[in-house]
């Protein structure tokens, strides 16, 4: 396992969406994100996330966007994680033991999986606009 970064913010797959959305959100989270990389800290983002974010633009609109897409977020990443056993593993413990009372409430195996990332490269902080990893011990939500 990686050492931890100090102020890290990792970026699921719905954060990197409302980077594609022209709008308020986006503008702000863009805006605090560069200000946090400015300030010596760093952002990441996974392989898994990526995956997403290339079928959404693929399936909605071309290859020519995606890249228009990805050149705008250039600089801001420091490294895309890779998906590994160990996450896997640890999202599937994740899924056991989020509550299930709620249907509309349950972690997805999506957002397990980030959360595996996050914990298991010790990565400090989560984008999470919607507190969809609030019940997740050791994930702190970013601000923005």
């Amino acid at each position: 396992m990686r050492a931890p970064d100090r102020n890290s913010v990792y970026l699921d797959d719905a954060a990197l969406l409302l980077l594609a959305a022209p709008g308020e959100w986006r503008d702000r989270l863009l805006e605090r994100l560069v200000l946090h990389v400015q300030q010596e800290g760093a952002v990441y983002t996974s392989a898994a996330a990526f995956e997403t974010v290339q079928e959404f633009f693929l399936a909605r609109s071309n290859a020519v966007q995606l890249r228009q897409y990805w050149n705008a977020l250039d600089g801001l990443f420091r490294e895309i994680l890779p998906l590994r056993g160990e996450d896997l593993g640890r999202a599937l413990d994740i899924l056991e033991s989020s509550p299930t009372t709620a249907p509309d409430a349950a972690l997805r195996p999506a957002q397990a999986l980030h959360a595996a990332i996050v914990l298991n490269h010790r990565v400090e902080w989560m984008v999470d606009p919607e507190h969809r990893y609030a019940t997740i011990p050791g994930i702190k939500a970013f601000e923005f």
